[in-house]
């Protein structure tokens, strides 16, 4: 059934263990976008009302990436090396308000080979698949890598940010894909 498998699913399948979990569904927001920003959060858990009431700010906000191709062949994987870049940055400079930025990934073999291709020809490209291991992206990797990678993070290469995450989750699936969970740590965005 793996041939059924989206990123929509993937986050479907996300949403509901947050709600066994507890999580309230009206808590659960898809495609938030901030005031003034073309882009949107795949998921976002809490609302502002949520928490100005605690005191405290108790939002997380979740990008989800599945990148497959049905010809690996033919496939375009540097655009979605830099969708997957992307949604780093994305989350990194989200407003302050949000404790919590997570990457849900779930990688096809055939991506994960070319990331290590991509990582041999760009050593300062690190995307671990192990738990515990840390991601940095900063300005200079940015634009050593192919425009049509490095394009889409136009916005935020301007700034000099570097990016840093950690991968927390590291497990495989069936048929040679593998679930990694990065924690995102924040810096200053383009809208603050």
């Amino acid at each position: 059934m793996g041939h059924l498998l989206t990123e929509d699913v993937l986050r479907f399948a996300t949403i509901r263990h947050l709600i066994d979990l507890g999580a309230p569904a009206d808590s659960l927001q898809i495609e938030w976008r901030r005031p003034d920003s073309r882009d949107a959060v795949d998921l976002v858990l809490g609302t502002p009302e949520r928490s100005a009431v605690l005191g405290t700010p108790e939002r997380s906000a979740i990008e989800f990436k599945f990148p497959r191709e049905p010809r690996p062949e033919n496939a375009a994987w540097t655009t979605h090396l830099g969708e997957l870049l992307k949604d780093y940055y994305r989350l990194a400079t989200m407003p302050e308000a949000f404790e919590e930025r997570w990457i849900v990934q779930l990688l096809p073999a055939p991506f994960r080979a070319y990331l290590r291709g991509a990582e041999t020809r760009h050593p300062r490209l690190l995307l671990p698949e192990t738990e515990g291991a840390e991601t940095a992206l900063d300005p200079d990797l940015l634009r050593a890598l192919p425009r049509s990678v490095s394009s889409l993070m136009d916005r935020w290469a301007p700034r000099g940010l570097t990016v840093r995450a950690r991968c927390v989750e590291s497990r495989p699936i069936g048929d040679g894909l593998l679930l990694l969970v990065h924690a995102v740590d924040p810096v200053p965005g383009p809208d603050d």
